[in-house]
């Protein structure tokens, strides 16, 4: 609709027609002008009435919100006269730019992952394709923004921890604490983000499982994981030292990303295991199963996956779970 200076409703005419059917025909197939003037800020605010933002987690939604404050330069320029380059330039510096991060007073440089510039091509790619819907431009040209980026080192590879990698684990782990994350997280499958910041609450040593804690997919948020005898013991004296209402810490606070990845290679480096990243934790999980003749469904759903390919294709050598307790058991590391 379209108001006039006092505020009231105005429609536009369509045209005369000699019957009623053809009128109400015309009316059915009636396309409003779209707006050329629409801007990129403006195409973003309709795309977050749209029921594709709404079906979104709050916390992706508020990830799409974050990503699209970094193309402000662009938000008042008519979407229709944004160039691809514009928006290839806008990524490309956060590329070149790259970020600082303060870990224990430090102040450290640091690259943009690959996955991370790839959020900022999403909330574009979404909202263009809002735009095509509206009828305000034609072609989606976001599809075509070029990702960059610092990809993990050995993240793709496909390395888990052996027995006896994880046994030589087990028997260390008294001279070198942090070893007891390590543990944990190879006999959960636990994403680093997941076990970084679970908290002590999550964790029901009464029924011996780990809940409310998945992230990304809906599979990953609902999923339940067990605790596994040889590790029952490890998750108890963790959760009666937290201080900071985390399962992992550090002198009673919970830390960054960045100093667990720190701490995660130096207590392997201690027991002469440094050719792995946290990541392989997952993999353990995944290849223990698949082993022990776990169906590939029942290996993702532990993972958190939607889909099996995933789990196959980066888990593998060659949401809640629905596997049963005592094949699970299966998996536990004999100690």
């Amino acid at each position: 609709s379209q108001y006039d200076i006092n505020g009231k409703e105005t429609r536009p005419i369509i045209g005369c027609y000699k019957t009623y059917n053809q009128a109400l025909e015309s009316l059915l197939n009636y396309t409003a002008p779209a707006d050329d003037k629409a801007t990129l800020l403006e195409v973003f605010q309709s795309y977050k009435d749209d029921l594709d933002y709404n079906d979104l987690s709050h916390k992706t939604q508020v990830k799409y919100n974050s990503n699209f404050e970094h193309f402000a330069n662009l938000h008042h320029t008519p979407i229709n006269q944004i160039s691809q380059y514009d928006l290839q330039t806008v990524i490309n510096d956060r590329v070149k730019n790259g970020y600082d991060e303060i870990d224990q007073g430090k102040t450290i440089h640091k690259n943009y992952s690959k996955d991370t510039i790839r959020q900022l091509k999403t909330v574009l790619v979404k909202t263009y394709e809002h735009a095509i819907e509206k009828g305000i431009i034609q072609r989606n040209i976001a599809k075509d923004l070029v990702v960059r980026g610092e990809a993990e080192k050995g993240d793709q590879g496909k390395n888990p921890f052996t027995d006896e990698e994880l046994l030589l684990m087990y028997n260390n782990r008294k001279k070198i604490p942090f070893l007891d994350h390590i543990i944990v997280m190879s006999l959960t499958g636990l994403r680093t983000s997941e076990y970084r910041n679970l908290k002590v609450t999550s964790i029901d040593l009464k029924n011996n499982i780990i809940e409310d804690f998945g992230i990304k997919t809906d599979t990953g948020k609902q999923r339940i994981v067990y605790i596994l005898p040889s590790i029952r013991a490890i998750i108890t004296e963790l959760k009666a030292q937290s201080k900071s209402g985390y399962l992992y810490e550090k002198d009673g606070k919970h830390m960054s990303d960045t100093t667990f990845r720190k701490d995660f290679q130096e207590a392997l480096d201690q027991i002469g295991l440094p050719n792995h990243v946290p990541y392989d934790c997952r993999r353990s999980l995944a290849t223990r199963a698949k082993k022990h003749k776990t169906k590939l469904r029942d290996i993702s759903d532990m993972l958190g996956h939607k889909d099996e390919t995933t789990t196959q294709k980066y888990y593998i050598i060659d949401d809640e779970i629905q596997i049963d307790e005592k094949e699970l058991s299966k998996l536990d590391l004999k100690i």
